[in-house]
């Protein structure tokens, strides 16, 4: 079985809580991990979590790139950490569980400060993905979610105009996917539309999904509390936080 995530924002013990509580509950080890956008690719995280403390994931994880990473030092990271995770790049096919799985990683504009220049999906990264033969996309797995399927704007940001990014509606109608999965928008959402069912994740300390055979697509709410950094822990408690 895979286990579905979504913006870890470098809390990557939360990974693992997850991890444990999937398999405690579905009686089965997990495959492997895919982490569908705000991974948390920063130096600093990075560091903590891997070198400092010297932990690792408990399962092999993979992810997209979502808004919130270390866009800058990208590749460097990557490679750096090679051995603890892996990066699934915008418009590549991956199997998951016998099916067949388009990535697309970024999210539309929502500002200057959310959307760096190399978070926003560009229209290459969308005719990329419309090359595939539409047998390729079984399932969508992106971290913005298609536009106009009713998401909600989430109260994190005020802003306007419609959730989602442009041109998904193209990707739609090409692939007709039998699942799209996302995140971004810290929040469940789960609908069918005609023969696409959409599934938004929650932020990972929230829930997770779990993929299986035959198109089985279980959503899990299960809230953890992610670890926070010691001196954060610290000065929360003398400050009464």
């Amino acid at each position: 079985m895979i286990l579905l995530i979504s913006d870890v924002h470098g809390f990557f013990g939360v990974v693992n809580d997850q991890i444990r509580h999937a398999e405690e509950t579905f009686g089965k080890l997990v495959e492997h991990v895919v982490v569908l956008g705000d991974f948390g690719l920063f130096s600093s995280k990075l560091d903590r979590f891997f070198d400092y403390q010297k932990r690792s994931f408990l399962r092999p994880v993979s992810f997209l790139d979502g808004n919130h990473e270390e866009f800058e030092r990208f590749s460097e990271l990557l490679e750096t950490y090679s051995l603890h995770f892996s990066h699934m790049a915008r418009g590549t096919i991956h199997q998951l569980c016998g099916h067949s799985c388009i990535c697309l990683g970024g999210s539309s504009f929502l500002d200057v400060l959310n959307t760096p220049e190399k978070a926003e999906i560009k229209d290459h990264e969308i005719d990329q993905c419309l090359a595939f033969k539409p047998s390729d996309g079984e399932i969508f797995l992106t971290h913005d979610s298609p536009r106009g399927i009713g998401v909600p704007h989430s109260q994190r940001w005020d802003i306007n105009g419609p959730t989602g990014f442009a041109r998904s509606r193209e990707l739609l109608e090409h692939f007709s996917p039998r699942l799209w999965i996302f995140g971004h928008h810290h929040q469940w959402f789960d609908r069918q539309l005609q023969g696409t069912r959409f599934l938004g994740l929650p932020i990972s300390w929230e829930g997770y999904a779990i993929l299986g055979e035959d198109f089985n697509l279980n959503p899990v709410k299960h809230v953890v509390k992610p670890e926070q950094p010691i001196l954060r822990r610290w000065f929360g408690g003398l400050l009464g936080g």
